[in-house]
């Protein structure tokens, strides 16, 4: 298990999206885990140099 926390900010007109990933994340994660997720997001914005 990792230890530590992240904070994230969302604009307003994602709120309705965010709400929606959050009420589905169980079943999501089911699909790809949590750290995936987080890996390939670094990896997408440029943030794993």
């Amino acid at each position: 298990m990792a230890n530590g926390f992240g904070a994230f900010s969302v604009s307003e007109s994602q709120i309705a999206a965010v709400y929606n990933y959050i009420k589905n994340q169980k079943q999501h994660h089911l699909k790809k885990t949590g750290q995936d997720e987080f890996d390939e997001f670094v990896k997408l914005h440029g943030l794993d140099k």
